[in-house]
């Protein structure tokens, strides 16, 4: 079950946090400092969800590196309380404690590892000295620090890690991952590295990579090797490997793998990252590049979202992105940078398929890049189908064993199929509209939930572009007609037989259809009622036949 935010009160400093209770035999608390500067939790996904421990996730939406906020250091104070208080409740000790943190949320473990004297912290890129670091680019959020801006107010704060670091009990186990490719090393790590060699069990890991180019990429490189240490600690197992270095770099001579990289040039990566259908159109994000060719600035690639059916096509010019997780996941010891490897509809917004032609579309992605091109009709991604009612006509895309087909069908088309549609219930009762009914097509065994999708559709007799729209569970039943069979995801319905609510429609007159999406077979079919909408919203269903 997904953690909640929640509120803990300490002399009226809100601290806000999510607590996941321990599992299975793990006596260990992990508390995860949060990083950055835009809120939410770090290592909130299933890598560390997943773990048996008892976690504490502490979010820090006032900048206050969790020691101090306008020059008042309570909130170190309300942040430490958190902590002793799930300790308590928990029925741990102290040494069954780890604290977390990358960059900020560094700053904050390490602070209150030391400060607060808990044996275990494992910190990537931390500042040590953060008000001088933030002087000159977040001088506002510095100024709320500090209660003001005075070269005194940031001496003082920044004495405060390096001293701690010159006097805390040494009996501790502490994990710092940094590179030299981050920014910040020469200031913050570089200068500090002879204090922290005062613990017992320091140990330190070094990056040296292309992967790593700035000081965001040192924890997303190391996510792996940080996991590693987090799950030895919530065991009781110290890990001690002292100061070591990884990446390529540290371990061959680039040039004795040039000649195997060579291999690869130009190989093609093509992928779908994001894919959806919106209420302003269609969106389409992923990967489009040529491997060791720079894809460093927007323009590098050059890329084409082409939609084929049987008499027409469209042609959609996509937009380049940077995202720097390409570097990560693809750069190798030739230093090329893919940066721009990215894409998305134009923009990075929903491309409008008002104008699209009715039909079935096959579609590819055609990308250039440095006087080479590439056509790519299947995608890396992971496989997801969407249905949409838009203005008169219905969309559906899915993306299917690589492949990504989109189809546009009018909902006055009520198309062909070979089987029977009832509906057994369509009433309003206590605000909520209930509907049930079953949808049976001849010689068609859909017996996977993923085989289908219901849609209950409204549309208007003298505007068909006014339409409305609810999606609509499903239930398996054995067919009447054909026993034998397995059962197929037959029954449409309301979500769990306990109605929804009653879309908001105009006053005027509407045929009720049903969408399906059967075994990737669109249609719609009409059930035979029409609905009326009086003044005040108030609908009467009737059959006109």
């Amino acid at each position: 079950m997904k953690s909640i935010s929640e509120i803990y009160n300490y002399n009226n400093i809100d601290i806000q946090y999510k607590l996941q209770l321990p599992r299975k035999d793990r006596r260990h608390l992990l508390v995860i400092f949060s990083g950055g500067f835009i809120g939410g939790y770090d290592f909130d996904g299933e890598s560390f969800t997943k773990l048996n421990c008892a976690i504490l996730w502490i979010r820090d939406e006032l900048n206050t590196y969790y020691i101090q906020y306008k020059g008042n250091d309570t909130y170190q104070y309300a942040v430490n309380s958190l902590i002793e208080t799930k300790i308590s409740e928990l029925g741990l000790s102290r040494d069954e404690v780890t604290l977390l943190g990358l960059s900020k949320g560094g700053t904050g473990a390490l602070y209150h590892g030391l400060n607060f004297n808990f044996r275990n912290i494992v910190i990537s890129v931390p500042r040590i000295k953060p008000a001088i670091g933030n002087l000159e680019n977040r001088p506002e959020m510095l100024e709320n620090l500090l209660d003001g801006i005075s070269s005194d107010k940031v001496r003082a704060f920044d004495e405060l890690l390096p001293s701690l670091l010159a006097s805390s009990a040494p009996e501790k186990n502490i994990y710092l991952f940094s590179s030299v490719d981050d920014d910040q090393y020469k200031t913050e790590i570089a200068p500090n590295l002879s204090s922290f060699r005062r613990y017992a069990n320091f140990n330190y890991v070094e990056t040296h990579s292309t992967n790593v180019r700035q000081h965001e990429d040192v924890s997303l490189y190391n996510l792996p090797l940080i996991s590693s240490v987090i799950s030895f600690l919530i065991d009781g197992i110290a890990p001690r490997y002292g100061e070591v270095s990884n990446g390529i770099y540290s371990k061959i001579d680039r040039k004795d793998i040039l000649p195997e990289i060579s291999k690869l040039k130009n190989h093609p990566v093509v992928s779908i990252e994001s894919l959806s259908l919106q209420e302003d159109g269609f969106y389409i994000r992923g990967r489009a590049f040529l491997m060791y060719n720079d894809a460093k600035n927007y323009g590098s690639v050059k890329r084409q979202l082409i939609l084929s059916s049987a008499s027409d096509n469209l042609t959609i010019q996509l937009g380049g992105l940077k995202d720097r997780r390409n570097n990560r996941d693809f750069s190798q010891a030739t230093g090329h940078d893919y940066n721009a490897g990215s894409y998305a509809t134009p923009g990075n917004l929903p491309f409008d398929l008002e104008t699209l032609a009715f039909g079935h579309y096959q579609c590819e992605i055609r990308l250039q890049q440095n006087k080479i091109s590439y056509r790519a009709d299947t995608f890396e991604g992971k496989p997801s189908t969407y249905l949409r009612v838009f203005n008169g006509y219905a969309i559906k895309s899915s993306f299917k064993s690589g492949s990504l087909t989109i189809s546009k069908i009018p909902l006055r088309d009520y198309g062909e199929y070979k089987g029977i549609i009832r509906l057994s219930e369509l009433t309003i009762k206590s605000g909520k509209l209930f509907v049930k009914g079953s949808c049976r097509l001849d010689n068609v065994d859909y017996s996977s939930w993923e085989d289908v999708q219901y849609k209950l559709v409204f549309i208007s007799r003298l505007n068909p572009k006014n339409t409305a729209s609810i999606d609509l569970a499903k239930n398996k039943g054995r067919s009447s007609f054909y026993p034998w069979r397995i059962p197929n995801v037959e029954v449409f319905t309301t979500s769990k037989d306990k109605g929804t609510a009653v879309p908001t429609l105009d006053e005027d007159t509407y045929d009720v259809l049903l969408l399906a999406n059967v075994k990737d077979y669109l249609f719609v079919a009409d059930l035979h009622r029409s609905a009326i909408v009086k003044n005040k919203g108030s609908i009467e269903f009737i059959n006109p036949y």
